[in-house]
Formats: C-alpha cells, structure tokens, sequence
C-alpha cells in the first residue's frame, strides 16, 4: 500500500511541480495516515461487496418466490375454471330438472280444481308458483287466486307482474 502511495505522489509531482521528489522528503505520519484511511476503505469495499452479495441471494430468493408465485397462480386459475365448469353443468342440470318440475306440476294443476290447487299453492315457493303460473292461462290463475289467502294472493299477483314485464311475457 506505502508503494502504491509514493508512486502516485513521485508521479503528481512531475506533473504538477516538474520536479521529482524523494521518497525520503515525504513524511512517514501522512503515510501512515493514508495507510488507516486505505485499510478503512478496504473494510467498507469488504462490506459492501458482502452487502452486494446478500443482495444477489436475496434476488435470487425473490425470482424463486415469484416463479412459485406465478406456478400457483397458474394452478388456482385451472381450478377456477374446473369449479366455473362444474357450476354451470349443475345450474344447468338444475334449471333442466326446475323446467320439468314446473310442466309437470303445470299439468298436474290443469287438471285440479282451483281449490285445491289453491291449498298446495299456500306450501310452494314463490318462484314456483309464479313459474307455473307463468304457463297457466289468466282465467285458470284467476280461479285459483280466488281460494288463496288474501295476503299470499297479493303477494303472487305483485310478483307475477313484475315478472312479465322485466321479461316481456305475454298475460
């Protein structure tokens, strides 16, 4: 380190001083000096080169997490679609055995009298009772709303209306 020095002061002082200057005429203490303040810097190059290295594992850490990331990502996106398949073959299924459901007990409902027909409509869902009404004729839904308690009645009359004209059904 002492020789790195001198030359760098032999060689500053024949390019400012044109002079050359004897390695004796330097004095040792600002050598020594040097020598701390070149040592220091050592010690900090050491650190920030271990600084940089635990910066690089830690990237590497980071890419590795991300790619685990981006491969579960992928994962979940398969099982959505398999869960998204599988609903919409249920609903499906479901909607298809509701549809029969509804013309059979359509059927079944032309057939009875609307007073008994009234009785069973009291233990229905609404959404079934207005799906089959939906198929019944107005004169035969008027019949059986004849027997229905007032409240219920209302309630199935509202609900009918608003069903034909959000879907644009016929009366």
């Amino acid at each position: 380190m002492k020789l790195y020095v001198y030359m760098v002061m032999y060689l500053f002082s024949i390019v400012i001083c044109g002079k050359k200057i004897d390695k004796d005429s330097i004095k040792i203490e600002y050598m020594e000096a040097d020598d701390d303040f070149f040592n220091n810097l050592q010690k900090i190059r050491n650190e920030l080169e271990k600084k940089d290295n635990k910066l690089e594992r830690k990237k590497a850490e980071l890419e590795e997490l991300k790619k685990e990331i981006e491969k579960r990502e992928k994962e979940i996106k398969i099982y959505e679609n398999k869960i998204s398949d599988s609903l919409e073959s249920f609903s499906k299924k479901k909607t298809k055995k509701f549809k029969v459901r509804v013309a059979k007990l359509t059927k079944i409902f032309e057939t009875m009298k609307p007073k008994n027909v009234a009785k069973i409509i009291e233990n229905l869902p609404d959404l079934l009772v207005i799906s089959v009404f939906l198929r019944l004729k107005d004169e035969t839904i008027g019949k059986i709303m004849k027997y229905l308690p007032p409240k219920k009645a209302a309630t199935l009359s509202e609900k009918l209306t608003q069903w034909r004209k959000k879907y644009k059904l016929k009366k």
